[in-house]
């Protein structure tokens, strides 16, 4: 069975502070996640994006956005702490300005509020790394419609995603995974927003190929995502789940360890004999 891969979104977490993003991606090391992921917003994104409905909202993704003197130095660090790094994009300008300076990430991830525009899929197609696509905020019928539209191939990966945060206990909708595998090739994830991160080891069963959480330096931060974000012991939990999943579900025949040995001899009351 393949292992399942965990991805640390740290996303606006970081809040516009370097040492903390850099505290953030070691962190990530430490709990042994396959990859770390950011938000990427070029410069004239906020110029032109008036309709951003909450002036909250505006406020702090400005004031949490990359800055330009620092990305190279993320990715670079990420890198030596033999992380895989991405960064999700929400408009096509922002995509060809991410390439335009010269940055390298070794997958793009489009959010949920992005599935449905197919040019910006196409053009994170063209840039020969793995693309990652959440469906989140759509009808059954109309995700299996743009999965089917994006035509990803096996090497990307199309998110199960509930898109509000945190997402209320019992409307995961969990079951959709299985029908999801139906429509494409790609590789399946689940973007949890779960405020309870034990959701996320529900979606094992369904042999998912990413999780991908929020990570925080500590859950009484401040932010948007810090509701939906797991610290640095929750990472290490859900990792050492995932990496000893295999293990813990299958075995080709049921024998007993030498401490249920032991426990049997020094704790039993009755006597037996083995004939």
């Amino acid at each position: 069975m393949q292992m399942t891969n965990l991805i640390a979104e740290i996303g606006i977490n970081h809040g516009g502070d370097i040492k903390k993003a850099i505290k953030l991606i070691s962190h990530a090391s430490d709990a042994k996640v396959w990859g770390v992921k950011f938000q990427y917003r070029s410069d004239n994104f906020f110029a032109k994006n008036h309709e951003m409905g909450s002036t909250l909202i505006k406020s702090e993704l400005e004031r949490s956005n990359l800055s330009h003197s620092w990305i190279k130095q993320l990715i670079e660090i990420s890198h030596k702490e033999n992380l895989k790094v991405g960064f999700s994009f929400f408009r096509t300008a922002d995509l060809e300005d991410f390439y335009n300076r010269g940055y390298i990430a070794d997958f793009i991830k489009i959010p949920s509020a992005e599935f449905r525009n197919i040019d910006l899929i196409k053009l994170a197609k063209s840039k020969n790394v793995p693309v990652m696509v959440s469906y989140g905020g759509g009808s059954e019928e109309e995700i299996e419609k743009y999965v089917k539209k994006a035509n990803l191939s096996e090497y990307d990966c199309v998110f199960h995603c509930i898109a509000n945060y945190p997402i209320s206990l019992g409307n995961q909708q969990l079951s959709f995974i299985e029908r999801l595998k139906t429509f494409t090739n790609a590789k399946i994830g689940y973007s949890s927003h779960d405020e309870e991160w034990e959701v996320v080891l529900l979606t094992l069963q369904y042999e998912i190929d990413f999780i991908e959480r929020h990570i925080c330096l500590s859950k009484q931060d401040l932010g948007l995502d810090i509701s939906t974000s797991s610290d640095l012991d929750d990472f290490k939990k859900i990792n050492k789940i995932l990496v000893n999943y295999d293990a813990i579900l299958n075995s080709p025949s049921r024998i007993p360890n030498q401490g249920e040995i032991l426990n049997i001899r020094n704790l039993g009351t009755g006597l037996y004999f083995d004939s």
